[in-house]
């Protein structure tokens, strides 16, 4: 029959904790022997570590901690979902990640399309350079060109929401 490997582990780890004094009482001495001590010395060296053993056992260090299991269910809007968006939209550099920058030109081009402008065409481009400024206009229609900063972003954001949805202007 075989045994689950939890069961294995436990039962291994239950083992070496078990006769781990006396494996460093016999094995201490063994290899203080080959080496070439005499035996009282041999001897003393397998009492201090089988000493030893015992009294790590013996002390609170080292043993695992459980904690406490959550009385609910993960949930949308939690916190780590405000930290992995926090993380994805911006890199350890402080500039805007590859996949913030997929997102903020999606959702850029989604509010300039909502107020009617079009960045397929000139006259759209030009009226998107007027809305959020030439940098951010470029960087939309443009996929090799640089990425605005985190903080000039904000802004744009803010001043594109302020737009009035139906006219287009500010």
């Amino acid at each position: 029959m075989s045994h689950p490997p939890q069961f294995r582990q436990a039962r291994t780890s239950g083992f070496a904790h078990r006769w781990s004094p006396l494996l460093a009482a016999v094995a201490g001495p063994g290899l203080a022997l080959l080496v070439g001590t005499d035996l009282p010395h041999a001897l003393l060296i397998g009492g201090t570590l089988a000493t030893a053993t015992l009294v790590v056992r013996a002390l609170p260090f080292g043993s695992r901690a459980t904690w406490p299991v959550l009385p609910y269910g993960r949930r949308d809007g939690a916190r780590r979902d405000v930290s992995s968006l926090t993380w994805t939209m911006i890199d350890r550099g402080g500039q805007i990640s590859s996949t913030g920058q997929k997102r903020l030109r999606a959702v850029l081009t989604a509010a300039l399309e909502l107020r009617g402008t079009d960045l397929t065409t000139t006259t759209g481009r030009e009226r998107a350079s007027t809305l959020v400024g030439a940098d951010v206009a470029r960087w939309l229609t443009d996929p090799e060109a640089p990425a605005p900063d985190p903080r000039a972003v904000r802004r744009i954001i803010a001043r594109v929401q302020e737009t009035d949805h139906t006219k287009g202007t500010l």
